[in-house]
């Protein structure tokens, strides 16, 4: 999909070190801290690894005016729709200038939820709108699987979102230890006779 959209991509796959509770905040800003000082890269997507586009036509690639949520429908809800009109989970285009006005995804969400709440509050103190692929182009599909019993969900996600526009103006949160744990490596051989 990405080669026939022609663009020019990294594709960086981000793990917790287990044993923690999952934190997608911190995730994603792992991932733009890396791929950021390996490519010059203007635009990162930030993506679930349980979502696959079904359609090619969806573009990845980021608007210079707002953040682009690229997921309209997904498999994973009743009917396929959004479960609310602010929700912008699973996959979002972002640009480098967007990604560091908001200061970053919120690292204060351990377990699951609240995160993608946070940053579409950051957007609104920030006066950013947010774009959405249009619906007949957004689809995903979701690998099915169970919630990991010991990522809860957040029992203070509600508290943290409505703090959210009040910490864009802080300065960013600075992540230690970011090790890579692997480096991935595709390779063929062509024979000459």
């Amino acid at each position: 999909m990405l080669q026939r959209q022609q663009v020019h991509y990294g594709i960086y796959v981000v793990e917790m070190d287990l044993p923690v509770q999952f934190n997608r905040g911190l995730l994603a800003n792992a991932g733009f801290l890396t791929a950021r000082s390996i490519g010059n890269y203007s635009c990162y997507i930030v993506h679930d690894v349980d979502l696959v586009p079904i359609n090619d036509r969806n573009l990845y690639k980021c608007s210079k005016a707002a953040p682009t949520h690229l997921v309209t429908r997904n498999s994973a809800f009743k009917s396929g729709k959004l479960p609310y009109d602010r929700y912008v989970g699973g996959v979002i285009a972002i640009s480098t200038v967007q990604y560091e006005e908001l200061k970053c995804f919120s690292n204060l969400y351990i377990g699951w939820g609240g995160v993608d709440d946070d940053i579409y509050k950051r957007m609104v103190a920030r006066n950013m709108t947010l774009q959405r692929t249009p619906e007949h182009i957004g689809l995903y599909m979701t690998f099915k699987h169970t919630q990991d019993s010991s990522n809860p969900p957040n029992p203070f996600k509600e508290v943290l979102i409505r703090q959210a526009a009040n910490r864009i103006k802080k300065k960013w949160i600075i992540l230690n230890g970011i090790q890579p744990q692997f480096t991935g490596i595709s390779t063929a051989l062509h024979m000459e006779r």
